[in-house]
């Protein structure tokens, strides 16, 4: 007869849930820049609305200046 096999079950350290919450907080936001980053098809419908004007830093800055 074959000896019986004792299990034993490994407790998880702080520092390994730590790493582990870690890692998939890094493997989460990669994909999701991913995701953000791939072109969207935009099936032949052309964009509505305003043009988004992208103002220069002193413009940004004038209304500060100004009080």
């Amino acid at each position: 007869m074959a000896a019986p096999l004792q299990v034993t079950r490994a407790q998880a350290s702080p520092l390994g849930v730590a790493l582990a919450f870690l890692g998939m907080f890094v493997v989460g936001s990669l994909a999701v820049q991913l995701l953000a980053s791939l072109p969207r098809s935009s099936g032949g419908a052309s964009r509505s609305g305003p043009v988004p004007v992208i103002a220069h830093q002193a413009t940004l800055w004038q209304t500060l200046g100004e009080r």
